[in-house]
């Protein structure tokens, strides 16, 4: 940055020739500007040209808005529908556990019948066994004291 000089003031005639020379500079600046400002009707045209632009953003945003609103709608149903099918399967998986449930203590309940029936029949024939072997053991006593002096 250049600091400015202090210079003495022009003399009148050349004050008055610089100043026209302004005046003629700036005139033609404006004159070179003006034909490139904006009218009222241009800014009125241009106000219309947006107002369509921003109807037309505004239908595009409504539309897609409404296919975000369908797009989400068809997401919910297709949740809730298989929200219901693993719920129906889920339910189907219950059934068949308790099926199984109910086979198993069926199985269980046979089993320890079957077992205890057999225990019933040894030990039935234990006694069976026990009871002959008394038997003859007694009678081996019997014979015992017959033949004892």
């Amino acid at each position: 940055m250049t600091t400015p000089t202090l210079t003495p003031p022009p003399p009148a005639a050349t004050a008055a020739a610089a100043l026209e020379a302004r005046v003629i500079i700036l005139e033609t600046q404006l004159a070179a500007t003006l034909p490139t400002l904006a009218t009222k009707a241009d800014l009125a045209r241009l106000e219309g040209k947006m107002d369509v632009m921003n109807e037309r953003q505004e239908g595009r945003a409504n539309r897609l808005e409404e296919k975000i609103d369908a797009m989400d709608a068809r997401h919910e149903a297709r949740m809730d529908a298989m929200d219901a099918r693993h719920e129906a399967r889920a339910n189907q998986l219950d059934e068949k556990m308790d099926a199984m449930d109910a086979r198993h203590d069926a199985q269980v309940k046979q089993m320890k019948e079957n077992t205890d029936a057999q225990m019933d029949a040894l030990s039935n024939r234990l006694l069976i066994r026990f009871a002959i072997i008394a038997i003859g053991a007694s009678a081996l006593v019997a014979a015992a004291i017959k033949y004892l002096p």
